[in-house]
């Protein structure tokens, strides 16, 4: 169950519901008997949207200022949504990933609740849900989450993975592929959120690109520009460590896109980086 994010003074709070099949959407919105509930300012709102298998989705964006570029991630978000068609066609095939997916639920009891961080069109929600976890996917791709309901029926949040709309309520998060679209320097923003997400002793799995630089890439298959960050397994293992998390499980994976660098790590509590 999502937790209440602290309201801050000053700004006017309503309430986002998230609603995994609901047996009456106009009960359960009067009563507020949900699935889970999260208080976010209304400037970060954009209303909700009921999907015809009584799936709500609630629909968060991360506020522009009038004029501003759009950050990398955010661009990159814009990117995937033109390409998200063709994005499922060609990775579909999660078979790789089995292993690291056993490792995590391995980590979890049954039913526990595990945000998919960076969900895309939400495959990888599919196979955890096979493996006994309760899965809302959390994307800032309008272009994935339409595809994602389309395909993989569920409750998907859309919004940014630098500011988690979730309050010590998680108990695992699943991270791939996506930390890898921030810039460095606003890693250890999306780490502390990371953090606040998860109850004390909750289970974190990322995976990231191996190498050092970061920047612009047009990949030829895609025809669309994406922002990527490599990381070292020395820096990535140190960025965990500083938002408070204790690695348990550290492996690299070769693939045909490269390196991988892949952590399962736990949160110790707060105040604990």
């Amino acid at each position: 169950m999502l937790g209440q994010a602290a309201p801050e003074r000053g700004l006017h709070y309503h309430r986002l519901l998230l609603l995994e099949n609901p047996s009456d959407v106009a009960r359960n919105l009067a009563r507020h008997r949900l699935a889970g509930v999260v208080l976010l300012p209304e400037s970060e709102a954009s209303g909700l949207r009921v999907h015809p298998n009584g799936t709500i989705v609630a629909m968060l964006r991360t506020p522009q200022r009038p004029g501003a570029q759009p950050s990398p991630t955010a661009a990159t978000a814009l990117s995937y949504d033109r390409i998200a068609d063709d994005y499922v066609k060609r990775n579909r095939d999660r078979s790789a990933m089995a292993p690291a997916m056993d490792r995590f639920a391995a980590q979890l009891a049954p039913g526990a609740l595990v945000v998919d961080v960076g969900c895309g069109p939400g495959f990888d929600g599919v196979l955890l849900r096979q493996r006994g976890l309760r899965v809302i996917g959390v994307d800032l791709s309008a272009g994935m989450l339409a595809t994602a309901r389309e395909l993989f029926p569920g409750v998907f949040v859309q919004g940014d993975l630098r500011r988690l709309p979730l309050s010590r309520r998680a108990d695992g998060l699943w991270v791939n592929a996506s930390l890898l679209h921030v810039p460095r320097d606003e890693v250890p923003v999306a780490l502390e959120g990371f953090a606040g997400a998860l109850r004390p002793g909750g289970v974190l799995f990322v995976s990231v690109k191996a190498g050092d630089d970061e920047g612009w890439e047009d990949e030829p298959a895609y025809g669309d520009p994406r922002w990527f960050t490599y990381w070292t397994e020395d820096a990535l293992d140190a960025a965990l460590a500083s938002a408070g998390f204790t690695v348990t499980d550290g492996r690299t994976n070769p693939s045909p896109l490269g390196l991988w660098i892949l952590r399962v790590a736990h949160f110790r509590g707060p105040g604990s980086a």
